[in-house]
């Protein structure tokens, strides 16, 4: 740093007043007058600030002396510190000054400059000092008027005096330098302004809080002074000594009249880096209540402890800003607090009661009430706080206060505390405790902290509640404290939770918890419990303490009863136990006098004791180990009973004897025998309740028991007779696993035989007779019975047919004679046969409904059914799946039966094999496997045929899926050339042998195309399919025939390409031409050749160019093809320019007169169709002014012009002529009548076209119809064709006459009506139908397009490869192309799709759907009523499809898409049920997403069958239910009386829309693929209906009268001339134009 001198020193405060606008003496005496006020002026203005800022900055003059103690503790002791010198401040106290002085560093020139200025100030702003403004230290003129400051190496002075200029306290004036002590670096001399108050600041200068010094970092040392003038003399000195981080020691040193008095305060303090906390002594707090220091005082809030930080302050001073940085030092206060508190809790004492000095909550200052908050968040995350024990602290979550009641008779905790440590030291008051709850949340402990600490104690060996040396009283206090959840303390689920204590002793020293079973009292009606029950009972010694006992009486211990007694003697048998026998027998004994009356069975877990005194249970129990289950038998000496069954009559090694059980004696000798309880004997009640059994014991739940398995295998002839000793118990034991097993164990036959029960029948005399008729006698099974059976013992025996043991002629007797029969009957008499038919009927005869499954079952698993092979006598046994009922011939894999002698008319046998063993007629699957079977085995091929046609007529909807997938799995399509077999899909349906190396099957099954091509799938050829077979041609070796190649491009044709779509044929050479030397040959696209579209022209100028070999038919049959390979410019139309002359002629006047009246019509035409930009107002008068000549002198000249040839004819008859001028047409036509009408009808229209620029086809047809047809129609005319009119252009009148310009003239004059000046009207076309001016025409009115499955008036496109469509019928000549496009040179450039115009349509056409009514049969939908809520007309121009020169398919795509919006609206509106945009099926409905209603709605991709699609079906509902087909019949579309083909039936309607923007009565178009599923699809009278056919004819679309008509089944009204197609693309017009 620059050491600066005094001179340099001085040279700054010069600079710096001269700045601040301060004269020195030797300049004011050189300076005028006049300029001194002025500038006095000045200063005053300029100071007044400075003066209005101090004067009102504080308000006590003493702040002065704060502001002073702050600079001071602001400044740097750099140089005091080097020095080891006490950083000091003192002031010393004169009648009529003050002086300051001070060992800081001193000023630099950047402190006089800040000193000197309103706003600078040298403080690190970053630290956010006080004093903020730089203008602190102006305050000392409150007091003084002149301030002197030495600080080497400057000396200056300010003066300044009420009523001064400001500017004087920022002025310093310099000085000469005074010797100040050496250890002062800085003196500053305070002149009062009023020594007479110089007693009064002495008093605020003493009257400094003592611990001022207390809160300052830098300064160690402030001295107050008294000079003796002012009173004795008196000095105090404050020393700061820093003992710790946090101890203080405040020395204050008091000297007067040179006695000294020291006197010492220790303080605590909290601080960090900007702020200190101050609390007063250790053991107790005092009030700090006054005027707290925070470098510059403020208001006081805080008893507590005070606060001084760097605060911003108010202008006042006197309180705190609130700002970011206020902010930041209170956050920064919250964590001092803390600090101190972590300092307090090392206190013995005061970590007890630091939570006495948490700020109050009665702070309402905005600022301050934040504080607390701030410390309370700081101190619930703080470990502040002792737990019980006196370990670590821990936070205020982590303890809870010990309440009284859980404490013992010294204090402590009646329950030890977890290992966690959540007891808070006893040592916090219960205030204190009650501030830290308010504060800090810290609560006492709860029901559920007591209760994990009792179950603690519970669960160890040391436990307090189950030691028996624990003192009555702490058993009585933890019982009543476990008693509170029972009173009003707790609640149940507290109570619930004593429960689950085990704090219950039994007898035998366990213990349990309330919850863990029946709890006894000890003593049960005066006398204790047995103690060999197992009972849970108390230990009397618990029950000691009435505390103890009350608490287990309340959670559970109860007293016995005898029925308690009766339940723990069926309980102890609950687990295994050996008992004796008389331990048995008593508790046997026990239960038969005490079991309730109504439950007098013995339970399963109690066993009996055998006579091997084991334990016999009666049914299996699950002990763990291995029990006896079995039955306990009497010992008796009936034959069909245990004992005697089981009796070994001789000794047999082989025969394995059942072990039964046999009741123990004891039990029998326990009571007499005539001991009765509820009227039931001893042994009586062993035998209904203990299940003793006297019956052998039939079954178990594995089957039989082991005692009837073997009288089944060793007492067989006892079976039977045992069944029936027993039956009235048996009978009810017969479930279905007991009958199956008696079923078949075998018994004893009359024939000496053994068989099956099932099999058996009772032999009764009149099954054997029957047997014997039958041929089948001494064969069937006949039971072999203890008794002889006649017809009244037959009734003891007939329980017997619950193992189907038979006893009448029923049909299972029939089935064994028969099953008998076959295999005694290899071969077959007459006689014989005869027998099996009988056998067969009668088995028909004696079935029952429910027969008919196993008799099914009999015959599908025995071959019981004698056939005769096809072809041969050769005889065989089958079974019904090698057989049908009815059979074609070509069935050769199975056996019809209808064929075989006997059976054909025998309606028994048809109902047995037909209809019982559901042998059917054969059908499609028998069809597919004979198929298989040709294809396998190679047989005969000739049925193949028939095969396929039964298939197809035969086979339902729902089963052709699996049939295609079986044909192309298994490859069943035979081809007979090749003697092959094919799968569908290697076919095509065509008659070509090699086509793309598939194979061609329509010339083998000509009539069988429905079932290739619909049923199987076989493709037929497609656009590709020819594209790449013409390919394969040009590449060839040779070169192929022309003809093979022209058909080939026929074949292409049909498939009505677009453009592009054939680019790849363009380098090929596949275009047949005709050279100028007549020879053939095929060129490629690029090669020189013309296309004859005009006969004139071919005949004229063939031989003289080379010109593609197709005539005209043919070349207006490809015209498509044509358009696909940009071979447009090739037509002669196109590439010859006619020029005419003429002479001789002759004005006609009555010609020229007819034209004259068709001017406006002309004019019209020309405005609709031509460029309107080009129209000038002279043309309507030009046509006016039109003049006809009649001449035989018209003669032409035809050029033909083709790249660089150019050929011109002449010489050639004309028949039209035009000339014109600026004022005229002039016509000029034959004089021979009939070539004039020629004329008019062809070159005339096509002429005038050319003349008056409009390049659309459709307007020559308009021409002509103007030229040729009576002029009072031509406004109807034109209206119809929707040519646009023109706005205040009026007709000519016309007259009622009929005249034609082709007529003979009549030689009368017309009429002439003139029309409004064309220069005074605007040429705007007017919207028919509406009164709104528009600029939107209708489309040309013969034109017409497809996309997806939508057609389209307007333009002719081909968006699809397998249709084709009609061509215009006019021929275009000179700049009229083939494929006209409208001139729109003064249109607006094209709209998108996504065009706001076409929005508008899109919004129209949806409000005129809503509104449309239901159109009726006949009748067009008549012009709906604009919304009243829609005072917006439909203003369209000419480009709302787009503009069709940008792209056809674009423009009639737009317009198809809008027409089936309005037709899916219309529907939508009639409420049908599930009708949603999923019934839409058509490609372009993509279009109209653009309109907000539909924005969301999906491209649909799929394959169409039409573009909008319903099923309508029965719904349930009888409102719903065949909606759609109910609304036709009620409009008179359809009959009421159609045929479903069941009631719940479905009608599938195909709807296909057709949109023109013209009338309803314009034809349309349908393509092959439609008009042929129309025909499909027709309608039979008396037939199911299952599909039909709708076209819906959109109309008039974009205008106000949109409309739709519906034509149902349009093959039927084909077909009654109602709709006339015209082929080949099948153009439907409307037959009565008058009724559309």
């Amino acid at each position: 740093m620059q050491t600066i001198n005094r001179k340099k020193g001085r040279e700054i405060v010069d600079d710096v007043r001269e700045n601040n606008g301060g004269i020195s003496q030797a300049d004011r005496a050189k300076t005028p007058a006049g300029v001194l006020r002025a500038l006095e002026s000045v200063r005053k203005k300029l100071g007044s600030a400075t003066q209005t800022l101090a004067t009102n900055l504080y308000s006590k003059d003493t702040r002065f002396v704060f502001e002073l103690i702050q600079n001071a503790e602001d400044n740097d002791y750099t140089r005091a510190e080097v020095a080891s010198e006490m950083p000091f401040l003192t002031f010393r106290l004169h009648p009529d000054k003050i002086i300051v002085d001070s060992n800081e560093d001193g000023f630099t020139e950047a402190n006089v400059r800040a000193i000197c200025s309103t706003g600078d100030s040298t403080k690190n702003t970053s630290q956010g000092y006080i004093g903020e403004k730089g203008i602190g230290f102006k305050s000392v003129f409150k007091v003084a008027s002149k301030v002197h400051i030495q600080s080497e190496p400057f000396s200056f002075f300010f003066e300044h005096r009420r009523g001064d200029s400001g500017l004087g306290m920022v002025t310093p004036i310099f000085a000469d330098h005074h010797d100040i002590p050496p250890d002062v670096r800085t003196r500053m001399t305070l002149t009062l302004v009023n020594p007479s108050e110089a007693d009064k600041l002495a008093k605020e200068f003493y009257d400094l809080p003592k611990t001022l010094l207390l809160f300052l970092s830098k300064l160690k040392r402030i001295t107050i002074a008294r000079s003796d003038a002012l009173g004795p003399t008196h000095e105090i000195t404050y020393t700061k000594k820093v003992d710790s981080v946090h101890l203080a020691t405040l020395i204050k040193l008091s000297v007067s009249n040179g006695v000294a008095d020291a006197s010492r305060l220790n303080l605590y303090r909290s601080f960090n880096s900007n702020m200190c906390l101050r609390f007063y002594q250790y053991v107790k707090l005092v009030s700090a209540y006054g005027t707290p220091f925070s470098s510059k005082i403020v208001r006081a809030y805080f008893h507590q402890f005070q606060i001084q930080s760097d605060f911003i302050t108010q202008a006042s001073r006197e309180d705190i800003e609130r700002t970011d940085r206020n902010e930041v030092i209170l956050s920064g206060v919250a964590e001092t607090f803390r600090a101190a508190i972590l300092d307090f809790c090392g206190h013995p004492t005061l970590q007890f009661q630091w939570m006495r000095y948490l700020p109050s909550k009665g702070i309402f200052e905005p600022f301050w009430a934040q504080l607390l908050p701030s410390i309370v968040r700081l101190l619930k995350e703080t470990r502040v706080l002792r737990p019980w024990s006196g370990g670590p602290l821990k936070r205020p979550d982590q303890l809870m206060r010990v309440p009284n009641y859980c404490l013992d008779e010294a204090g402590k905790p009646l329950f030890r505390d977890t290992k966690d440590e959540v007891y808070l030291s006893a040592k916090y008051e219960w205030s204190d405790f009650q501030l830290l709850s308010d504060a800090l949340a810290v609560r006492e402990l709860g029901f559920w902290d007591i209760s994990s600490r009792v179950n603690q104690d519970l669960s160890v060996s040391s436990s307090r509640w189950k030691s028996s040396t624990t003192s009555d009283d702490w058993i009585t206090r933890s019982s009543s404290m476990l008693m509170r959840p029972f009173n009003i303390h707790g609640s149940k689920s507290e109570a619930d939770a004593v429960r689950e204590m085990p704090l219950i002793r039994l007898h035998g020293g366990s213990w349990v918890s309330g919850r863990s079973g029946l709890i006894f009292h000890p003593v049960s009606d005066g006398v204790l419990v047995p103690t060999d029950l197992d009972l849970q009972v108390v230990d009397p010694q618990a029950l000691e303490n009435s505390a103890r006992k009350a608490l287990f009486t309340q959670i559970g211990m109860r007293n016995c009863v005898t029925k308690d007694v009766v339940a723990l003697i069926i309980e102890k048998y609950n687990t295994w136990s050996n008992a004796s026998v008389q331990c048995s027998v008593s508790h046997i004994r026990y239960l038969y006098w005490h079991l309730p009356k109504n439950e007098r069975d013995l339970p399963k877990t109690i066993y009996l004791k055998d006579q091997d005194s084991q334990p016999v249970y009666s049914s299996f129990v699950t002990h763990g180990r291995n029990i006896i289950v079995d039955d306990l038998y009497f010992e008796t000496d009936e034959r069909y009973e245990a004992k005697q069954l089981t009796k070994q009559e001789k000794s047999d090694s082989k025969i394995v004897v059942p072990s039964l059980h046999y009741i123990n004696s004891a039990y029998m000798d326990a009571l007499s025998s005539d001991t009765r309880r509820y009227d039931i004997c001893w042994e009586g009640w062993l035998e209904n309740s203990a299940g003793v059994r006297r019956i052998p014991r039939l079954a178990t739940p594995f089957g039989l028991s082991d005692l009837f398995l073997h009288i089944i295998e060793w007492r067989k002839e006892d079976l039977v007779g045992t069944l029936k000793a027993h039956w009235a118990s048996y009978n009810v034991l017969m479930t279905a696993p007991v009958i199956r097993a008696l079923r078949e164990a075998v018994v004893p036959c009359e024939v000496g035989i053994d068989a099956p029960l099932r099999i058996t029948y009772l032999p009764l005399p009149k099954l054997m007779k029957t047997c014997k008729k039958l041929e089948v006698d001494h064969r069937l099974p006949f039971l072999k019975l203890p008794v002889e059976v006649d017809g009244e013992i037959r009734e003891h025996w007939k329980f017997l047919e619950i193992f189907d043991v038979g006893y009448e002629t029923s049909a299972r007797f029939y089935l064994d004679v028969l099953q008998h029969f076959v295999r005694t009957h290899q071969s077959l008499s007459e006689t014989s046969s005869n027998v099996l038919r009988r056998i067969y009927e009668e088995i028909e005869t004696n079935s029952k409904a429910d027969d008919c499954e196993w008799i099914s079952k009999f015959f599908a698993s025995e071959n019981v059914i004698h056939v005769t092979v096809r072809g041969s006598q050769i005889p065989l046994w089958t079974t019904p799946d090698r057989c049908v009922w009815e059979a074609p011939g070509f069935l050769t894999d199975w056996y019809s039966l209808s064929n075989l002698e006997g059976f054909r008319g025998n309606e028994r046998l048809r109902r047995l094999f037909n209809g019982m063993l559901g042998i059917k007629d054969a059908d499609w699957n028998h069809y597919l496997e004979q198929l298989q079977t040709y294809k396998d085995q190679g047989l005969p091929r000739n049925d193949i045929q028939d095969i396929y046609r039964r298939l197809h007529l035969e086979l339902e909807e729902k089963n052709w899926d699996y049939v295609c997938q079986r044909f192309e799995e298994r490859s069943l399509v035979y081809e007979p050339v090749r003697n092959e077999w094919y799968q569908p899909s290697s076919c095509l349906w065509t008659d070509e042998t090699q086509l793309s190396g598939k194979v061609a099957l329509s010339r083998h099954y000509a009539d069988l195309q429905a079932f290739f091509v619909q049923r199987l799938g076989v493709e037929e050829p497609d656009i590709d399919t020819y594209i790449t077979e013409l390919q394969f041609l040009a590449t060839g070796e040779k070169s192929p025939p022309i003809e093979v190649v022209k058909i080939s491009i026929k074949r292409i044709n049909s498939f009505g390409p677009t453009v592009g779509a054939l680019d790849r044929l363009m380098p090929y050479a596949i275009f047949p031409v005709q050279g100028t030397d007549a020879k053939m040959s095929l060129n490629k696209s690029l090669d020189l050749f013309a296309i004859i579209d005009r006969s004139e022209y071919a005949s004229a100028f063939r031989g003289k160019v080379p010109i593609l070999d197709f005539d005209i038919e043919e070349v207006r049959e490809l015209r498509q093809t044509i358009l696909a390979l940009r071979l447009e410019d090739r037509y002669m139309s196109q590439l010859v320019v006619e020029s005419s002359t003429v002479k001789d002629s002759s004005k006609e006047e009555a010609l020229s007169n007819s034209v004259q009246k068709r001017a406006y019509a002309l004019f019209r035409c020309a405005f609709h169709y031509g460029s309107r930009s080009s129209l000038s107002h002279s043309l309507y008068h030009k046509l006016k002014a039109t003049s006809v000549y009649e001449s035989d002198g018209i003669s032409k000249k035809i050029t033909l012009t083709l790249r660089d040839l150019c050929i011109a004819i002449e010489g050639a008859t004309g028949i039209v002529h035009i000339e014109e001028d600026d004022q005229q047409l002039r016509i000029y036509v034959p004089r021979r009548k009939r070539d004039r009408k020629l004329c008019y009808c062809t070159e005339l229209p096509e002429k005038l076209a050319a003349r008056l620029c409009m390049n659309d086809i459709a307007a020559v047809r308009v021409l002509e119809s103007i030229l040729t047809k009576s002029s009072s129609v031509l406004d109807d005319m034109l209206d119809h064709h929707g040519v646009v009119k023109v706005a205040g252009i009026e007709p000519a009148l016309q007259t009622d006459s009929e005249d034609s310009l082709s007529d003979e003239d009549t030689g009368q004059p017309v009429p002439h009506v003139t029309s409004p000046s064309l220069a005074q009207l605007p040429l705007t076309p007017v919207r028919r139908g509406s009164s709104v001016s528009a600029s939107y025409p209708g489309s040309a009115p013969n034109s017409s397009s497809r996309a997806g499955s939508s057609s389209y008036a307007g333009s002719i496109f081909t968006p699809q490869s397998s249709q084709t469509f009609t061509e215009f019928s006019s021929t275009p000549r000179s700049n009229l192309s083939p494929y006209p496009e409208r001139r729109m040179e003064d249109a607006t450039p094209g709209i998108s799709t996504s065009g706001q115009e076409y929005r508008a349509l899109l919004n129209h056409v949806i409000r005129a759907a809503s509104r449309a009514p239901f159109p009726r049969p006949g009748i067009p939908s008549p012009e709906t009523t604009p919304d009243s809520n829609d005072d917006t007309p439909v203003v369209l121009s000419d480009t709302v499809f787009g503009r069709r020169s940008d792209g056809k398919m674009s423009h009639d795509v737009k317009i198809g898409a809008a027409g089936e919006l309005y037709a899916f609206e219309f529907l939508l509106n009639q409420l049908l049920p599930n009708f949603d945009q999923t019934n839409w099926k058509s490609t372009i409905r993509k279009e109209v997403c653009v309109h907000e209603k539909y924005r969301e709605m999906p491209a649909w991709n799929g394959r169409e069958t039409a573009d909008i699609t319903y099923n309508d079906h029965d719904t349930g509902i009888p409102e719903t239910t065949y909606k759609l087909t109910k609304l036709l019949c009620e409009y008179g579309y359809l009959s009421n009386g159609m045929v479903l083909e069941d009631e719940d039936a479905s009608i599938n309607y195909y709807l296909e829309v057709k949109t023109t923007t013209l009338g309803c009565g314009t034809r349309l178009f349908v393509s092959k693929a439609q008009y042929q599923r129309m025909h499909e699809m027709a309608l039979h009278p008396g037939l199911p209906t299952k599909n039909i056919y709708v076209i819906l004819r959109v109309y008039n679309l974009g205008q106000e009268d949109v409309g739709m008509r519906i034509y149902i089944d349009p093959a039927t009204m084909e077909r009654n001339g109602e709709l006339d197609f015209q082929a080949e693309t099948y153009t439907v017009v409307p037959a009565v134009e008058e009724e559309l």
